[in-house]
């Protein structure tokens, strides 16, 4: 967990920076949908959910820049695979809340093709992230002979760091 907060403050000094009004800076906001696709669990008891970022870049040179970025994902609870995958599926069994987290951090190096805010270029990218998986209490509601049972299930969190690559194309607007 120290490492995710210090990876944060990290960034989030880097954005404060009075530094960042010169111009070889870019802010870079990012939004989509985000696939649980870790693994078996996870991609069978949450659904696809939002996804928001922000990021900063700072060119080095005209084809070399460091970005540094802040992510967040939230996946909702599969409700009826959830009840499946405790054998608690009848019809009067309920869940509640239980949706799943995962904030991300990294800094990464970008190589363009082509020469910085020139147009349309292909990318390389690499870096080092750290992620911090979060999964909400679970309200399970059971019925058990005209009653009510409700119990909260306890999220858990998990953190982690990795390395990343990818490419990708750049469209300058």
């Amino acid at each position: 967990m120290r490492l995710v907060s210090g990876f944060i403050i990290a960034i989030v000094i880097l954005f404060a920076s009075p530094a960042v009004r010169g111009g070889n800076f870019q802010y870079f906001i990012t939004g989509g949908v985000a696939y649980p696709v870790y693994d078996k669990e996870l991609t069978n008891l949450y659904n696809a959910g939002l996804h928001l970022g922000i990021g900063l870049g700072y060119t080095l040179t005209d084809q070399l820049m460091l970005l540094g970025n802040i992510q967040i994902s939230n996946l909702p609870l599969d409700k009826e695979a959830y009840l499946k995958s405790i054998d608690a599926f009848e019809k009067n069994n309920q869940v509640e809340e239980g949706s799943a987290s995962v904030l991300t951090g990294s800094l990464n190096l970008k190589y363009s093709f082509s020469r910085a805010r020139s147009g349309e270029s292909l990318f390389l990218t690499g870096g080092a992230t750290v992620a911090r998986f979060i999964a909400g209490d679970i309200l399970f509601s059971e019925s058990v002979q005209n009653d009510v049972i409700q119990t909260v299930i306890d999220g858990k969190g998990q953190s982690a760091f990795g390395l990343n690559a990818g490419a990708g194309f750049n469209v300058h607007l």
